[in-house]
């Protein structure tokens, strides 16, 4: 009966409560009868004492037993070989790997192809929990679900998961950890801190913020990959075309190779002509609203832009919609003179760490996706912004203009030459 309590306990995830009760079942034979436990009790306390994964039940998961379990691919996937190759070799030495990027940009897609290779789950049983998709506070009884735990009432879910994965390693998929950040961070954390061999594979539009974090940050795609998408998805041949390749290529490099968007717009051109589709580029929205079969967030562009935005605090959200009128970039000068915030530099990176602003480049110029910016530029009408925002616009024009008008004359010529090229598009709005 000692034994089944204790083995009771630990199965719960209860460690120590297990050892308290042979400790006190021993100490009660030696004062009542002088005699020690059973050589088969002393046995299961050495077994608890080592989590022996024998003592751990047989309890397959139903959702995912191995890589196989992963959700069925029921259309190619196209390109990515060198982030596949990253996430590969980042989750042989890392134990916690998150890719990031915006919405979109086929994160989800990325890991789940990453987690077929066996480099990457070794065999070992693969659960995958879907984050985004789960409302508020489910987050931890979505992976006791996935794992087929039965928590005992008044265990904490969180130790009977860590407690299972110490003696039973998986390799964790966390998809769309930004859906309850702080929840996963901490569950993240246990797991890892209670099992030396489970590893955490997550896709986020942000890190998780642990240490020993590996990040992988994920863009558009190549742009041969990106025609190869949009012609797959349109039944086009791009391949002995080229004409339709360079206009389709055209097309991908305007939509900053969201394999999202280039899906969404591969299904309009089965109704519009390729012309007539490059015609309304400049427009996005109505592109970018449309539907397909796939989950809630994650059925237009516009839906999973839009989940990333209502995750922003309110300064954030401004200075998305400001610095979206930006068609060629920004640097820290140009985000300070539209905002009129000495902070807008640290706004800025939260923007970036968030995948909603792409990092500044050499010339210290940050930019949004296409996609991205042309959402964000639908959201001025709010009350108040349009005005304020294309009045200081006009101004920062005019600043720059009376700039470089000076330059063009002195030793910086050239260089204030490359800044106009460069900003052309600027002057043309």
């Amino acid at each position: 009966i000692r034994g089944l309590h204790m083995r009771a306990l630990y199965s719960a995830g209860r460690q120590a409560e297990a050892l308290t009760s042979y400790k006190s079942f021993r100490d009660q034979l030696a004062t009542d009868l002088g005699i020690d436990p059973s050589p088969e009790l002393q046995e299961l306390e050495l077994q608890i004492l080592q989590q022996d994964p024998a003592l751990s039940p047989e309890r397959p998961s139903p959702a995912a037993l191995d890589a196989g379990s992963l959700p069925v691919r029921y259309s190619s996937f196209v390109g990515r070989e060198d982030e596949i190759a990253a996430v590969t070799a980042a989750i042989a030495g890392d134990r916690l790997m998150t890719v990031v990027g915006p919405g979109g940009i086929g994160k989800s897609s990325l890991v789940v192809e990453a987690a077929r290779s066996p480099e990457v789950h070794r065999g070992e049983p693969v659960v995958r929990v879907v984050i985004d998709s789960l409302p508020e506070g489910e987050v931890v009884p979505a992976v006791v679900r996935a794992l087929a735990l039965d928590p005992a009432p008044g265990v904490e879910p969180t130790v009977v998961i860590a407690g299972y994965l110490a003696s039973n390693p998986h390799l964790m998929i966390l998809d769309g950890c930004e859906g309850d950040l702080g929840v996963v961070a901490d569950l993240v954390d246990r797991v890892l801190s209670a099992s030396s061999q489970t590893r955490v594979l997550a896709t986020s539009r942000e890190p998780l913020g642990l240490a020993g974090e590996s990040m992988i940050r994920v863009g558009g795609l190549s742009v041969d990959a990106a025609i190869e998408l949009f012609a797959n998805r349109a039944g086009l041949d791009a391949d002995s075309d080229r004409a339709i390749r360079d206009k389709v290529g055209d097309l991908c490099a305007t939509l900053d190779g969201m394999p999202l968007a280039i899906e969404l717009a591969a299904a309009r051109a089965r109704s519009l002509p390729l012309d007539r589709l490059m015609q309304r580029l400049d427009d996005l929205i109505p592109l970018l609203t449309k539907s397909r079969v796939a989950g809630e967030r994650h059925d237009s562009m516009t839906s999973a832009l839009a989940w990333s935005y209502d995750l922003l605090g309110a300064d954030e959200q401004r200075a998305l919609r400001w610095l979206s009128v930006f068609p060629a970039g920004f640097d820290r000068r140009d985000a300070e003179a539209l905002l009129d915030d000495p902070y807008a530099e640290d706004v800025v990176a939260r923007l970036v760490d968030v995948s909603l602003v792409q990092p500044a480049d050499e010339s210290g110029r940050n930019r949004m996706l296409e996609p991205v910016r042309q959402y964000a530029r639908s959201l001025l009408a709010q009350p108040g912004d349009y005005d304020q925002v294309f009045e200081r616009y006009a101004r920062w024009i005019a600043d720059e203009a009376e700039r470089i008008s000076v330059e063009l004359w002195s030793p910086s010529a050239r260089a204030a030459g490359a800044w106009i090229h460069s900003q052309h598009s600027e002057f043309l709005v």
